[in-house]
């Protein structure tokens, strides 16, 4: 028997997943696997590395040339979704479990932690449109789903804008409010009224932020993954939906830390106001994706996103224009509302328009993730491009082939 020949078979069992090595000799038998028991038809070794794994992508093991375990079908399996309307998660939002134990797999072809969903190949996945930015974004509104979401949130949002706009008018003192016979507080009632409506306005501000936030990091999520719906809405976790309210909060302070770090040596954020908005609509999407790019609030700045900004810079200006004007739309309306004193009817308008404001951006931001995935998905990373550059030293001798590297694992 030849050296070749005794070289045991590398097998992965196509139920756990597990790898263990099995004597050539059992060639075209069946071999138990050590660690489930599950038997496994023993093929000959393939030639070639085994390509790593993208960072993004959940760990399948290859199928037989018979399709005995139907891997085929296991994006069926998975969640029947249609074709052409999912692709798995790019910004990771939650962690999930992975489909196999991560510990028994090779270091080079362990996925990292809490990207364990299911995710079709990059051959597989649907194209990023010529447009990103602005087809078929506005489609994911009439899904059922959505609907239901933007319904509830907006009920939510009405109930806490009110109670905050009974606070403020209620601290003007004899403002009318439709209560006791003349339509007035007394003027010793107003601080009582205000202080019971702000905490009201706070209770509910608190669950709706909570609750909001959840879905609309799922909005994110999906949209970044090349979603034309929104499939993978969170199930009831109030743990998970904390985490990310969490991870909008915290964005959105460190852009309001921005600001007041700006003006402080120019008297301060009350005096030059006008600058937080503008910190907000910059800073916050970056610190938002890197954030979730690195799956830590406390890492802000994530490397792979900044590079974006030089190498993505058309779509993330296309973004800015975007987000501009629905913050001008936002204020045309306030405006409006003031002029003509709408208070009760105004309240409800404003709620409801203000969820599709925050839907919408958060369906732009994710579109932005999956356009600048797909950029670094096809492009080589800095490092590589030097090397590419880097003319290579001359030499007498004959040398070998370069290595062909694989798809990088950072991701975006």
């Amino acid at each position: 028997m030849t050296e070749s020949s005794d070289k045991p078979v590398r097998v992965t069992c196509p139920r756990c997943g597990s790898h263990f090595d099995a004597p050539s000799a059992d060639v075209g038998r069946l071999v138990a696997c050590p660690k489930c028991a599950h038997e496994v038809h023993l093929m000959a070794a393939s030639s070639g590395p085994v390509p790593l794994l993208r960072s993004s992508q959940t760990y399948v093991a290859p199928p037989t040339t018979d399709d005995e375990y139907a891997v085929r079908d296991l994006s069926a399996a998975a969640g029947n979704l249609p074709p052409g309307e999912h692709s798995g998660p790019v910004v990771p939002v939650v962690d999930l479990p992975d489909e196999f134990a991560v510990e028994d797999r090779p270091a080079d072809e362990a996925p990292s932690p809490g990207k364990g969903r299911i995710v079709l190949p990059l051959s597989e996945r649907p194209k990023l449109p010529p447009r990103p930015m602005i087809d078929d974004v506005l489609t994911f509104f009439w899904h059922p789903t959505s609907a239901i979401f933007w319904s509830a949130s907006s009920i939510g949002a009405t109930l806490m804008c009110w109670f905050f706009w009974r606070a403020i008018v209620a601290a003007g003192m004899n403002v009318p409010l439709g209560i006791g016979t003349q339509g007035a507080i007394p003027a010793a009632a107003p601080l009582i009224v205000t202080l019971v409506m702000t905490i009201l306005g706070a209770a509910v501000g608190l669950v709706w932020l909570v609750i909001v936030s959840a879905h609309l990091l799922a909005i994110l999520h999906d949209s970044a993954a090349g979603n034309k719906y929104i499939l993978n809405w969170p199930e009831f976790s109030p743990t998970d939906w904390i985490g990310a309210a969490i991870y909008v909060v915290i964005s959105v302070l460190m852009s309001v830390g921005v600001a007041c770090l700006l003006t402080w040596p120019f008297g301060g954020v009350f005096v030059h106001w006008w600058l937080v908005p503008i910190c907000v609509w910059l800073l916050f999407p970056i610190v938002m994706l890197s954030a979730l790019e690195a799956e830590s609030v406390l890492l802000p700045a994530s490397s792979i996103v900044w590079q974006s900004l030089r190498k993505c810079g058309r779509t993330w200006a296309i973004f800015f224009v975007q987000t501009f004007l629905l913050g001008l739309s936002v204020l045309m309306l306030t405006a409006v509302m003031v002029y003509f004193q709408l208070q009760d009817f105004g309240v409800i308008v404003f709620a409801g328009y203000g969820m599709v404001v925050e839907m919408l951006y958060f369906r732009l931001l994710g579109r932005l993730a999956w356009a600048c995935d797909e950029y670094f998905r096809r492009h080589p990373s800095d490092e590589e491009d030097e090397d590419e550059e880097r003319p290579a030293p001359p030499s007498s001798e004959e040398e070998e082939p370069p290595e062909i590297h694989p798809t990088p694992v950072n991701d975006f």
